[in-house]
């Protein structure tokens, strides 16, 4: 668990994803909801309660 992709390296993964199960963790797609936050402005409240509730700042 704490190390996935040796993990997933050990065993034989035969499908369409293989090479993206033994890829390194990445944060690329962090912040892009900002792009969206005005479309989201209606519930970012709501979902504000949830990422409070799930450990999240």
């Amino acid at each position: 668990m704490l190390s996935p992709r040796e993990a997933a390296l050990k065993r034989n993964i035969n499908t369409p994803s293989a090479r993206q199960v033994v890829e390194p963790i990445y944060d690329r797609s962090v912040g892009r909801w900002k792009r969206y936050e005005a479309q989201l402005a209606p519930v970012l409240p709501l979902l504000d309660q949830w990422a409070e509730r799930l450990g999240y700042s």
